[in-house]
């Protein structure tokens, strides 16, 4: 994934609040907790949105690609960008970038998740709402 980033795609983003338990004996931040970062990201963003149809309608990762960058250390200050890149019919890929909080561009993680709407009464695969396609469309520039 390239360093380029036009930020102003992300209408999304947050500071991740890091805990000494992130960081393993290398010193830097352990690969597997980006994962945690992304998917509590992704459901800020679900609310932020507009609530997702929990009760109905959920949600199961399909593919995650993950590149680590640079090294992320305690002394960061990481932010997380995310957006939905991709709507599908049954399934959305959820972009994401976790940098320093700063002007500098130090890119720690990037990352695209691949989600596919669920029934939960049925257990198949399902549409993903339309209400939900509505309002992806109206909050990201160029989806629809």
């Amino acid at each position: 994934m390239s360093q380029s980033i036009d930020f102003s795609l992300f209408r999304f983003h947050e500071l991740i609040a890091t805990r000494w338990s992130d960081f393993d004996m290398l010193g830097h931040a352990n690969n597997a907790i980006y994962s945690t970062y992304i998917e509590t990201g992704r459901i800020h963003y679900l609310e932020q949105v507009g609530p997702w149809p929990w009760e109905v309608t959920g949600m199961v990762l399909a593919r995650t690609e993950m590149d680590y960058v640079h090294e992320m250390l305690p002394k960061h200050t990481p932010r997380l960008y995310m957006r939905v890149s991709r709507l599908g019919n049954k399934s959305l890929d959820f972009e994401s970038i976790i940098c320093q909080d700063d002007d500098q561009g130090l890119i720690f993680n990037r990352a695209k998740v691949v989600v596919v709407a669920l029934d939960n009464v049925a257990k198949t695969t399902t549409a993903i709402p339309e209400d939900m396609r509505n309002r992806f469309t109206a909050f990201e520039p160029g989806l629809g």
